[in-house]
């Protein structure tokens, strides 16, 4: 029977019942027994279930040192975020998390929820300069997950630019008297292979 509804009598002793369910948060409960020809009765046993067929919802994540998204910065080498999720029924299960160089990058290791300390900050730990990806897909406890989704962009360049010596154009030497020109002229170059 399906949902305390009336027994349903098949008499074989293979069994199937097909049950519509479609709507989000939807519960069923199925039960079923078996009953032999001289009326020997097995226990009853129940099944029961609730539709949850919609991901988790996500907030926004927040560097915790003040990394701006997307900017090149030298805060800090060392990330932390926070962020929360939500789902109306079964509940988050936990978040596949992605940090590295690839902007489309994923994973397939879930870090379960329980793995998380309430108001403690995610890091993967320091890393050297270079622009990284925080990206994150959620997933509930009835195996629905988000689309992946890019939470921060986190530039990091604590290297200082290599600078050249600057050549007065004119031929004056460095440090030491000239009359050869009123007007000098410098030029230099300076690299800096990240932020510019």
């Amino acid at each position: 029977r399906v949902n305390g509804g009336a027994w349903q009598d098949t008499r074989t002793s293979t069994c199937s019942i097909n049950v519509d369910i479609a709507t989000h948060g939807s519960s069923i409960s199925f039960q079923h027994y078996a009953q032999d020809y001289v009326g020997n009765t097995s226990a009853v046993r129940t099944y029961a279930f609730t539709l949850d067929n919609t991901p988790p919802v996500m907030s926004a994540a927040v560097e915790q040192n003040g990394m701006p998204d997307g900017v090149w910065d030298n805060l800090s080498n060392t990330p932390a975020y926070t962020w929360t999720a939500t789902d109306d029924l079964s509940g988050v299960r936990g978040f596949y998390i992605y940090f590295g160089p690839d902007p489309n990058g994923t994973v397939a290791t879930i870090y379960e929820t329980s793995g998380f300390v309430a108001g403690s900050a995610w890091t993967p730990g320091a890393v050297p300069d270079g622009q990284y990806y925080l990206r994150v897909s959620a997933e509930d406890w009835a195996g629905n997950q988000t689309a992946w989704v890019t939470m921060h962009q986190y530039w990091v360049d604590s290297t200082q630019p290599v600078l050249s010596a600057a050549t007065e154009q004119n031929g004056m030497p460095d440090g030491a008297w000239s009359n050869l020109s009123a007007d000098p002229s410098y030029t230099w170059d300076a690299v800096d292979n990240l932020s510019g």
